[in-house]
């Protein structure tokens, strides 16, 4: 395929799945299996170059940039009450066997992220020692590849 034509049709998907209606569905669909007792509430863009992973190389700490394709937050409501998750998207114009590697690093430094916003509130109070954001528990993460 040429070079030209496989960056315009991943530009053509990303473009198609930033749409909020879209995305909806899809993390329905892939996350929910349809199911109609979840209601999407709402999505919320993120910004995919916030988090970025610690890799501890000879002890100093080196940052590896993280960036997603894109990223949104999903709260949905089911019988239970109203939740937020953290979903990525992943459109890819060809097969990678790494890709299950780059995903677990980009939900990783989500997550790493998240705790260190959660200890940074919690900072004046060290008894606690769970890791919940406003009482809360943090956010499922997940990354969709296409």
């Amino acid at each position: 395929m040429d070079c030209a034509i496989a960056l315009s049709t991943d530009l053509a998907a990303k473009n198609l799945l930033r749409q909020d209606g879209v995305f909806e569905q899809l993390v329905h669909v892939k996350c929910f299996s349809g199911n109609k007792d979840v209601e999407i509430e709402c999505v919320r863009e993120m910004d995919p170059n916030a988090a970025q992973i610690r890799i501890n190389k000879e002890e100093d700490l080196v940052y590896r940039e993280t960036r997603r394709d894109l990223i949104k937050e999903v709260i949905f409501k089911d019988d239970e009450g109203c939740f937020s998750m953290i979903v990525g998207l992943e459109p890819q114009s060809y097969n990678s066997q790494d890709m299950f590697f780059w995903t677990d690093g980009y939900d990783l430094a989500i997550y790493e992220k998240l705790i260190q916003i959660s200890e940074y509130e919690k900072r004046d109070d060290p008894e606690q020692e769970e890791v919940f954001q406003n009482e809360q528990p943090l956010p499922f993460v997940t990354t969709i590849v296409l």
